[in-house]
């Protein structure tokens, strides 16, 4: 490639970690005992809920001290919109090994109800005055699923007992009726209710009308467990989770066989019937974690896998047979938009993805040593382990912009941090154990095994920040432009492997899509007209998933 001069202001660029990004609040609270991150969420409007765990040793929020029942138990917290605490509940048993595990929280669109479902061990567990039964057995193997309301008055409680009930994600309608999915692993469950049911190992659906009654509790998925659900619209749910050979949704087959087990994805309406499905392959081990849909009907699944993972016609290779983690979006209809690898160069993993109301992509999770997402430079921990949460561009699956914090929790998925997008915030909540740092804020735990949790409100995620220029190089993705036709041309590095799914995106100053086309390349160049653009700086991303070249171009 031949280097030339220009008269305008033409350099490449790296997308920027939002490093020095300062929350708007943070609101800490410890014991000298240890703390569970809170999973948040809202209705938007009234208020935040998180819902976490503890033991050890009375915990204070705000105004109110919760007090344990036994060795673990859970809470439940409300706070206004400007971090301030409302309200604050346990929960738990009193039995000798006694230990409650959070799992899900949601609220109702009205703001009226929250729900919240976890695990429990004792005989007997108390929801303020409401107790629920259990099987009494020494590890957390029965589930519970607790209703209150907006002021923090419990309205009802229910349990599921049996071996391994692993509950997944708990969903409201607008009649307050609550939706409860997960899996029964080994054995038969018993849902209690006025009546109650039998259901058989797989993937079920619960229902609890607005006054608590069980309506139904079904077996909605043979062969594997329903991990995750979310609202798409407000007739059909997005589920996923994880199954083995002959795996079946309400009798249709997903089409599983890996060596160990796969990842599904699909929409159902409300009567559990498939609008579309779709597997999550690989030859080794894949599952499907978290999904979520968009205002547009796409759905974005997250999960992990070994080796490599299949999305219909497209492969995502992993770095090793070790855990490897992707990201894939879904249209309406249920074809593969995009699959993305996350990877690093050590221990890493996601704990929450969301959707904020504009469509854009968020997830919360942790790493060490350093931290490869799609369309960023790599995050390197500033500590032993760092919590990092990045924002994506539901369109391409690349980020925009991401903030890394720490050092957060203990290894291996103790902290269970999570997030909760709005349209007037960002809210991130995980747990520290030693000297923690975000922002201004430089914080020690309440004692010297202490665990404490934290709650910070972000305006957002900033996007392109802190543009490098650096010189133009032999090699590179160069950009020529003229301002006065409103027109450039890109000379590619002799590297770049050409594909078909080579396409060319170029992004305005804050992260938004101007232009997506597929690479058209000629001995003169690429031509872009992006006249309707006007002056301003440009970024430019050419890529098929597997490679990726980035660049800016300045119109003075």
């Amino acid at each position: 490639m031949v280097t030339r001069t220009f008269a305008l202001l033409c350099a490449l660029a790296s997308l920027a970690q939002a490093i020095g990004q300062q929350p708007v609040w943070f609101a800490d609270f410890g014991n000298a005992g240890w703390g569970n991150s809170f999973m948040l969420s809202g209705d938007g409007q009234s208020g935040l809920y998180g819902f976490g765990a503890f033991r050890g040793y009375s915990f204070v929020f705000g105004t109110d001290t919760v007090e344990p029942h036994g060795q673990e138990d859970v809470v439940l917290l409300k706070l206004d919109t400007s971090g301030h605490v409302l309200w604050a509940r346990g929960a738990g048993g009193s039995c000798q090994y006694d230990n409650e595990r959070r799992k899900s929280v949601a609220v109702a669109p009205s703001g009226e109800r929250v729900v919240i479902t976890g695990n429990h061990n004792c005989g007997v567990i108390w929801f303020d005055d409401i107790s629920v039964d259990g099987s009494g057995t020494t590890d957390p193997h029965d589930a519970f699923i607790a209703a209150y309301d907006s002021a923090g008055t419990v309205l009802w409680a229910h349990s599921a007992e049996g071996f391994d009930v692993e509950p997944g994600e708990v969903l409201l309608d607008e009649e307050q009726n609550t939706f409860w999915f997960g899996g029964v692993i080994t054995m038969p469950a018993v849902f209690n209710g006025d009546v109650p049911i039998v259901v058989q190992p797989g993937g079920y659906v619960a229902k609890y009308a607005a006054t608590g009654e069980l309506l139904y509790a079904e077996r909605w998925l043979t062969n594997g467990i329903i991990i995750d659900a979310d609202p798409v619209g407000t007739n059909a749910w997005a589920v996923c989770g994880s199954g083995r050979t002959g795996a079946a949704l309400n009798d249709v087959p997903l089409g599983l066989g890996s060596t160990y087990r796969d990842g599904w994805l699909a929409v159902v309406d409300t009567a559990g019937a498939a609008v579309w499905s779709a597997s999550i392959r690989s030859d080794t081990n894949a599952y499907a974690w978290k999904c979520a849909s968009g205002p547009d009907g796409d759905v974005v699944v997250y999960g992990g896998f070994q080796h490599m993972v299949i999305f219909n016609n497209d492969t995502v290779h992993g770095t090793s047979y070790n855990r490897d983690e992707f990201m894939a979006s879904y249209s309406s209809s249920g074809a593969v938009n995009w699959a993305r690898s996350l990877s690093g160069t050590g221990y890493s993993t996601v704990f929450d993805l969301e959707r904020a109301p504009n469509g854009d992509i968020y997830i919360l999770g942790e790493f060490e040593n350093e931290l490869v997402l799609p369309g960023v430079a790599p995050l390197t921990a500033g500590t032993a382990l760092d919590m990092f949460v990045a924002r994506f561009d539901p369109a391409t699956g690349l980020c925009r912009s991401a903030y890394h914090y720490g050092k957060v929790g203990s290894f291996y998925g103790q902290s269970y941090g999570s997030l909760w997008p709005t349209a007037n915030g960002l809210y991130v909540a995980d747990c520290y154990d030693s000297t923690f740092t975000m922002g201004t804020h430089v914080l020690e735990p309440s004692g010297p095994v202490a665990t404490d949790i934290f709650i910070a409100k972000f305006d957002s995620l900033s996007g392109f920040t802190g543009i490098q220029t650096m010189p133009l190089q032999e090699g590179g993705l160069h950009i020529y432009a003229n301002p006065n036709k409103g027109t450039c041309t890109i000379d590619l590095p002799p590297q770049l492997r050409l594909s078909d799914g080579l396409m060319l995106s170029i992004f305005d100053q804050t992260g938004h899509l101007v232009q997506r086309m597929p690479l058209r390349y000629t001995s003169e160049g690429v031509a872009i007209d992006i006249r309707a653009q006007a002056k301003g700086i440009y970024h430019v991303e050419l890529g098929d998933g597997q490679q990726r070249y980035t660049g800016r171009i300045v119109f003075e």
